[in-house]
Order: C-alpha cells, then sequence, then structure tokens
C-alpha cells in the first residue's frame, strides 16, 4: 500500500518555520500536518518533551482525521491548553 500525504506528519520546534516564505511554500505542496513545539520548549527537559509528545499524540492523530492537510499546529507545553492552528 503507497503511504498518502495524509499518513505523515512533521513534528518540530523550529518556529522559524512559519517566517521562512521557501519554507511555508514547500510545506503547502507537500500536503502535510506540521506541528511546531510553543516557546519555551527549548528550555524543558527532555523527559518532559517526550511525555508532551505522547500526552498530544491523541489529539494530533484526531487533527489530521479531522482536516486534510497542508496545516500547521502549535503543542502547548501545558497538558491542558489545546492545540492551536497557525497561519502558514
Amino acid at each position: 500500500m503507497k503511504a498518502q500525504a495524509d499518513d505523515w506528519a512533521f513534528v518540530t520546534a523550529d518556529d522559524r518555520l512559519r517566517k521562512n516564505k521557501p519554507e511555508r511554500a514547500a510545506l503547502r505542496s507537500s500536503g502535510l500536518h506540521g506541528f511546531v513545539f510553543a516557546k519555551g520548549f527549548a528550555k524543558t527537559l527532555m523527559h518532559q518533551r517526550a511525555s508532551l509528545l505522547l500526552w498530544r499524540w491523541p489529539d494530533m492523530q484526531q487533527i489530521m482525521l479531522d482536516a486534510p492537510g497542508p496545516a500547521l499546529h502549535e503543542l502547548p507545553l501545558n497538558k491542558n491548553s489545546k492545540l492551536s492552528a497557525l497561519p502558514f
């Protein structure tokens, strides 16, 4: 079975993605969902980063099922906060 764009996503802590025009254009043309960690993520301990990613995994999957890509979302550091869509 061939992988579809809906089957793939990327996670990054590099917020510059939203400001770099060529990278935004590449994201749009890829059809992928992107998830960007909120500011302050780099200061978070590694085991807390991993925990946050696992905690948010079901939310990320639901977003990918509900909305077609391409899309960019922010993963907040607070586990009780909602993921927010980012303009790109």
